[in-house]
């Protein structure tokens, strides 16, 4: 499976560039040990204000779900 994430800065509120890398590398790792024989890529966008999920193999959407919930957590959680 391959579990694409781009997380727009702009949604980021006043985190700093080092802040928002730390958010993204936390949910990447958070993501993987979700799913540790994915393929995971989390990126941050800069050029664009909404966020963007793919997931691989995932016709109904299930997984893709869960992917920004997991993101939402972190981000909620704030420990990264």
């Amino acid at each position: 499976m391959k579990i694409e994430l781009a997380i727009s800065t702009q949604n980021l509120g006043e985190n700093t560039a080092a802040g928002n890398e730390r958010y993204a590398a936390a949910v990447k790792r958070e993501i993987q040990a979700q799913y540790p024989d994915a393929d995971v890529s989390v990126d941050l966008v800069t050029n664009v204000d909404t966020d963007f999920c793919r997931v691989s193999d995932d016709p109904t959407g299930e997984y893709e779900e869960i992917v920004r919930e997991t993101a939402k957590w972190v981000w909620d959680r704030a420990d990264y």
